[in-house]
């Protein structure tokens, strides 16, 4: 169904620029990790303020708030539904890194449109936005499969003592290094350190400087991440596609993937823990009014959850998983 096309072969510089790219990134992973990082710290920071930037525009009315906030997390997912797979698919054909220097972009600037004007309307442009062009976590771990994927062939041909042109398969790549496992657990504590860090940061600088300077931070952030992604992350992307418009539409490849017993059986339980982490929609307005809770408060209780997050990512991922139980084991446990 997805027949991929293959360009026209590099010049011979850009080959060995691709090369030398695969070949450091294994040890320069650090820039795709830090960028994760800062970008989900930005949004853990406006977290608190784009919630109460709704219930003020609703004056203080929490279950008008609550709706707002449901529709605009739903607006922002189905433009993602659509602008994800066409993102990755055009990352395919120009690279991974245009495409990262795209979200990052974006997302600075709709947090600085919210830092002058912050009202309902820009938070909504805002949103529309960032679902439209954000392909930022995407892309951290393509960067990651894509090194993962190298590190197997070269892995399968140095074994061999000859060229492989079988195609690879990650599950049996997986099984033989612990290492990318490894590589997968550094993305999680990033994400992890960036809401330990974000929501408290956010829920402080609310408190004691006003609504707007949240947002003004994060768009600093995200400066600092455009700056990171140009100058040191390296490309990582080895052959490059044809763009197709059938590979940018969803709707095929969901027929697909759920033909799939073996992945149906990881995405049914996947979805619906996303959908229950839809929640998080109301869960401020919830705090708010059952207990009182300020934004410092649930800055500080989002930033407990991301120091769990980080124990299991940075421990569980690295030291148990290779040495207690394999991933067929860990996959089911964890989305329990």
């Amino acid at each position: 169904m997805f027949a991929k096309k293959q360009r026209p072969h590099r010049s011979s510089s850009e080959d060995s620029e691709m090369g030398r790219a695969l070949i450091l990134a294994p040890t320069r992973l650090w820039p795709i990790v830090l960028v994760t990082g800062l970008q989900i710290g930005a949004y853990g920071l406006v977290y608190p303020a784009t919630s109460q930037l709704i219930l003020d525009e609703v004056d203080g009315d929490d279950a008008r708030a609550s709706i707002y906030s449901g529709v605009l997390l739903g607006i922002r997912s189905a433009l993602e539904f659509f602008s994800l797979p066409l993102l990755g698919t055009l990352s395919d054909h120009v690279g991974r890194k245009p495409i990262l220097l795209l979200g990052t972009t974006t997302s600075m600037l709709g947090w600085l449109l919210l830092g002058c004007m912050p009202c309902l309307e820009t938070l909504v442009a805002a949103f529309v936005l960032s679902g439209c062009t954000n392909a930022v976590f995407t892309l951290a771990f393509a960067v990651i499969t894509d090194v993962t994927a190298h590190r197997i062939a070269q892995s399968r041909e140095t074994s061999s003592g000859k060229p492989n042109t079988s195609k690879p398969s990650l599950l049996e790549g997986l099984s033989s290094d612990d290492n990318i496992a490894h590589h997968f657990g550094l993305m999680g504590v990033a994400w992890g350190i960036g809401i330990l860090l974000g929501p408290v940061t956010g829920g402080v600088l609310l408190h004691y400087y006003g609504i707007w300077v949240p947002f003004m931070v994060s768009a600093g952030i995200c400066f600092v991440c455009t700056l990171v992604t140009a100058v040191f992350v390296l490309e990582s992307l080895h052959k490059a596609q044809d763009f197709s418009w059938a590979r940018a539409n969803p709707l095929p490849f969901l027929r697909w993937f759920f033909a799939k017993k073996e992945l149906a059986v990881l995405g049914v339980p996947f979805c619906l823990n996303q959908f229950a982490f839809g929640c998080h929609s109301i869960w401020f307005f919830y705090v708010n009014r059952r207990y009182g809770w300020q934004p410092i408060q649930i800055g500080a209780f989002l930033s407990a959850a991301g120091l769990l997050s980080i124990c299991v990512q940075g421990v569980g991922i690295k030291y148990i998983i290779p040495k207690r139980m394999s991933i067929a084991r860990a996959v089911p446990m964890s989305l329990a």
